[in-house]
């Protein structure tokens, strides 16, 4: 009565029988004994048993990341058994990017004793250094083991077994860890691991092993969207809304094999807009479009930033629809005003003049206080612009700036705005000399004449500002300076 009595109290435990006759068990507190047909286990606290008819109970960690490892250690193994390619040595990896300051990551892997006498102990490595890192046999029994560091981010491990491993024989073992932003080397391995690239985020992995057949699994944070993976993905799962990626890769006698997912990160970067360049935007910005559709974006300041650089990208089937996107009938004027331009120049781009002017006889109802500048191409949607595209249709052509521009701006970026010296001089007396109209170099010209103090000069500029100001803020700065 006794013993009854103690179990009851320290015992916690849950069991739910599954449609595919499967029952789970799950020990919070104290240790359970199961017994079937099939043999007998022990379950310890923080451990599972997963029991099904007519198999020996099946015992691990009460963690879902050791579900997906232990699911594709099996389908490891059934590949291993078919004999198709040679396989020393294996890796099934589950990396779990939890928020930007938390990561998750565990990893089941070979063991071999390559002596010939029995040993409680085995190396593993070289393998990444991570603090405090935990290492068990698959049904979940921790092991000891100590670290000797190779450099500051290789390790090996020493494993102790509780029993000798025979002579040329192969144990597995599991680990599982979390790495947060107090640990000490968090920064250096979230760095490492993951990147952003082009407007892409990039989760990173690699195994050098040789004759290694790598299942490796990726989960993306809550807002990402997956764009793709190298190698290409194995298998695109979603669960509690993020997606997880897991890519397949066998490496032969050349072992180096890295393994990227590449996402968008909308929480993170507000939709990686602002890692889109203005031109020449790749593959990404489709994305983002994408996207914004399946999210249903309402904001034209958004979907007109995506179409003007879905343009630079050469994307004017996409752009075209962003910039009907972008249209909600003069709420927004300046982005009415943009968009209805740009879908005349994309119906001209196809030599579709009707619509085209359709398109600006609308743009040109709308009577907006500013006009949009795409100072990439050297363009300003005046209404004097649009007013010549009914003579003169657009084309490619006027993407180019022209050479002696960009020559300008070269020179321009490279002037600090205080203390430039005789370069700014020489700089402004270039542009006097040249045809440049673009109101906005004159004022940031004139800006950093007075920062080294030639002001005679930098009143010419804004005068000059003054003159050809098409917006109301660069009026009001070309102003305000010459006072």
């Amino acid at each position: 009565m006794k013993k009854i009595l103690l179990v009851t109290l320290t015992l916690s435990l849950y069991a739910c029988a599954l449609a595919e006759s499967k029952t789970e068990i799950v020990v919070k507190k104290g240790l359970v004994k199961t017994t079937t047909n099939q043999g007998d286990s022990l379950i310890r606290r923080g451990q599972k048993a997963v029991l099904k008819e007519g198999q020996q109970p099946q015992v691990t960690l009460n963690d879902k990341m050791v579900e997906k490892l232990l699911q594709m250690n099996q389908e490891i193994e059934k590949e291993r058994a078919e004999g198709k390619e040679r396989i020393d040595n294996i890796l099934a990896l589950s990396f779990s990017l939890e928020s930007d300051s938390l990561v998750k990551f565990g990893i089941i892997t070979d063991l071999t004793n390559k002596t010939e006498i029995p040993q409680k102990t085995l190396r593993l490595g070289p393998t990444s250094t991570i603090q405090n890192i935990s290492y068990y046999t698959l049904d979940g029994l921790p092991l000891e083991y100590k670290e000797e560091n190779i450099d500051e981010y290789k390790s090996y491990y020493f494993i102790h077994f509780n029993e000798p491993i025979d002579p040329k024989s192969t144990v597995k073992v599991l680990s599982i860890h979390s790495v947060d932003d107090t640990c000490s080397d968090f920064k250096k391995y979230k760095d490492l691991v993951i990147k952003k690239e082009n407007g892409l985020w990039r989760l990173w992995n690699q195994n050098d092993t040789p004759y290694c057949l790598n299942y490796v699994h990726h989960t993306l944070p809550k807002s990402a969207i997956f764009v793709k993976s190298e190698p290409p993905a194995h298998t695109i799962e979603e669960q509690d809304g993020r997606v997880s990626v897991t890519i397949r890769k066998y490496t032969g006698k050349n072992a180096e094999s890295p393994f990227y997912t590449y996402f968008l990160w909308p929480e993170k970067d507000g939709a990686c807009l602002s890692g889109i360049p203005w031109t020449n935007a790749g593959q990404e910005a489709v994305s983002i479009y994408d996207l914004f559709l399946a999210e249903d974006i309402q904001s034209p300041e958004l979907w007109g930033e995506l179409a003007i650089k879905l343009v630079g990208g050469g994307f004017y089937e996409e752009a075209f629809d962003a910039f009907e996107q972008c249209y909600h009938g003069h709420e927004s004027p300046v982005w009415d005003y943009t968009a209805l331009t740009w879908q005349g120049h994309i119906y001209d781009l196809r030599d579709q003049r009707t619509e085209a002017i359709e398109k600006y006889q609308q743009a040109l109802k709308i009577k907006p206080k500013n006009s949009m500048r795409h100072d990439q191409w050297g363009i300003i949607l005046t209404q004097q612009w649009i007013q010549e595209r009914f003579e003169t249709p657009f084309s490619e052509a006027m993407f180019i700036i022209p050479e002696e521009k960009k020559e300008f701006l070269g020179r321009f970026k490279s002037l600090p705005w205080k203390n430039a010296g005789p370069d700014a001089l020489q700089l402004y007396d270039d542009i006097a000399k040249s045809n440049l109209d673009d109101v906005k170099d004159w004022v940031h010209m004139g800006i950093k004449l007075v920062g080294s103090g030639y002001y005679d000069q930098a009143m010419d500029c804004f005068i000059r500002g003054e003159q050809g100001g098409s917006t109301h803020s660069y009026l009001f700065c070309s102003v305000v300076w010459q006072g």
